[in-house]
């Protein structure tokens, strides 16, 4: 999170910008990437981003 510094700029990184997170190469970029294209966490992305930023 610290270097996305919000919900919102996670979810919509790509796997190049995922890449440049320290300790995420490829493989693990692509996998979160797929996570977060899945049909359930699309659905609830909006809910999830919100909670989190109130949270904040």
């Amino acid at each position: 999170m610290e270097h996305f510094k919000s919900v919102s700029r996670v979810m919509s990184a790509s796997i190049e910008e995922l890449m440049e997170v320290e300790g995420i190469g490829n493989p693990v970029a692509a996998k979160i990437r797929g996570v977060l294209d899945s049909e359930c966490v699309q659905s609830n992305a909006v809910a999830l981003v919100a909670v989190y930023e109130i949270a904040e």
